[in-house]
């Protein structure tokens, strides 16, 4: 199908479309499947690691912090540095994702997010 087809297509049939394809990939590919089960991980952890130092910060509200406004400038500044690691080391994960085989990236980032999470209980 043309892009030009594709735009003439009503939202619904867009959607249809795009699903057929998105089947007929995880079909063909088993690896699909996996870094979409991947992907969702990946944003349970996030939403688990905000919600969590949140409610960690909030608890020293009245001794070491003295009230809701430090509690979120903390948390912002802790977020900037954490999307800024990301950012830094995102060009070694992508030359590491390059050079080796996703037998292997796969189960690596599992086992580092498993680790992270295996972390909360020690803080």
């Amino acid at each position: 199908m043309s892009e030009e087809e594709f735009k003439k297509l009503s939202l619904c049939q867009k959607m249809g479309y795009i699903s057929k394809l998105l089947y007929t990939a995880c079909a063909k590919n088993k690896l699909v499947p996996v870094l979409f089960l991947a992907s969702a991980v990946a944003r349970l952890y996030y939403v688990m690691f905000s919600t969590f130092w949140i409610l960690y910060l909030t608890s020293f509200v009245g001794t070491i912090l003295d009230d809701d406004e430090q509690v979120s400038q903390l948390y912002a500044n802790l977020m900037l540095c954490s999307v800024t690691a990301g950012l830094a080391f995102s060009p070694l994960v992508g030359i590491f994702t390059d050079k080796v085989s996703p037998r292997v990236t796969i189960p690596v980032s599992f086992l580092i997010r498993a680790t992270g999470t295996g972390l909360f209980y020690f803080i």
